[in-house]
């Protein structure tokens, strides 16, 4: 049964996301592959805003894959607007993979210009190419270099600084938030959707074990798994003020959830009955978050809309 399954699933969803994220950074397809794949093969790694977007049901989820790009959009739709994006905005994408983000920071958000950073070679390289088809070449730059490492940009030179779900993989994400603010102007702002722990999550021996060998196939560091209060803390100590931590969990682990049940099952070439998928998904519907696979796998069971400001002038800032 497939609520039996869920129970178990956690382990399968870690390799999953390991085998959707890591290999493609060696395996990319060329940018013609990439721009006529099927919608069920989507370029953006997050589990997308669900607020506006309807999840996948029992009844209808062929769709799925459309569904998530949609939800894939509405998430980095909402940073945008978290950040009041406007024409003369200089913008760092970290962790930018493909350059989706950039690409639609840029053709539809209107900004000036984005720069990217990642560490995969191929997925630059694809953006890259992906970037001329499109005639966005003069105002994207995809560069190879290190969120926690961005000597390349100087000093107070990004209007905003953007990570779409990516800083949690940061070691160590204080070292990204330093940088954040250091490479940010007077004024500048930090919008992230990020990842983290609210609660401590007591286990054995075994499951604390499987936990970090998840976390380390999926490259998040134990590091980063800190709360809420503790997150504010390191934005103030980085420098940073007007600080807000909105959760958006509610908005995004439980369709997501169900979306990767779906993902889980199309590998695997199963097509389950509808009874059981509905009794699967009232399963996901009642569990609370901590309890969803994401605590069970990596010990987070929080995501958030990050916000957070450089003051217009540093001379107050906190320094570690």
């Amino acid at each position: 049964m497939l609520v039996d399954a869920l129970q178990t699933l956690a382990p399968s969803m870690a390799r999953l996301y390991g085998e959707i994220r890591r290999p493609i950074a060696r395996h990319a397809p060329s940018p013609d592959a990439i721009d006529g794949r099927d919608a069920k093969q989507p370029l953006w790694h997050n589990m997308g805003l669900w607020r506006e977007v309807s999840a996948p049901t029992a009844l209808d989820h062929t769709d799925w894959g459309t569904r998530l790009q949609a939800a894939q959009h509405a998430l980095l739709d909402e940073l945008a607007a978290k950040a009041e994006l406007g024409p003369d905005d200089d913008v760092l994408d970290c962790g930018c993979g493909f350059g989706d983000a950039a690409m639609r920071l840029l053709q539809t958000h209107g900004v000036r210009r984005v720069t990217g950073v990642d560490l995969a070679p191929r997925l630059l390289e694809v953006g890259r190419a992906r970037a001329r088809q499109r005639g966005l070449q003069g105002r994207l730059a995809l560069r190879l270099a290190s969120a926690t490492d961005l000597r390349f940009a100087g000093e107070a030179r990004f209007d905003v600084v953007l990570a779409l779900q990516s800083a949690f993989h940061f070691k160590p994400r204080r070292r990204f938030l330093s940088e954040a603010f250091r490479v940010l102007t007077p004024g500048g702002k930090l919008v992230l959707a990020d990842m983290h722990r609210q609660r401590q999550h007591p286990a054995g021996l075994r499951a604390a074990a499987r936990r970090a060998l998840a976390r380390h196939r999926c490259g998040i560091h134990r590091e980063n798994l800190y709360d809420a209060a503790t997150y504010r803390r390191e934005l103030r100590a980085a420098g940073f003020d007007d600080i807000e931590l909105t959760s958006m969990s509610a908005h995004v682990f439980r369709p997501f959830s169900k979306v990767m049940l779906l993902m889980a099952l199309d590998e695997q070439g199963l097509e389950p009955a509808r009874d059981e998928l509905a009794a699967a998904f009232e399963t996901i519907e009642r569990c609370p978050f901590d309890e969803l696979i994401w605590a069970r796998m990596w010990d987070i069971d929080e995501y958030s809309l990050v916000f957070a400001r450089r003051p217009p002038a540093s001379a107050g800032r906190v320094r570690r």
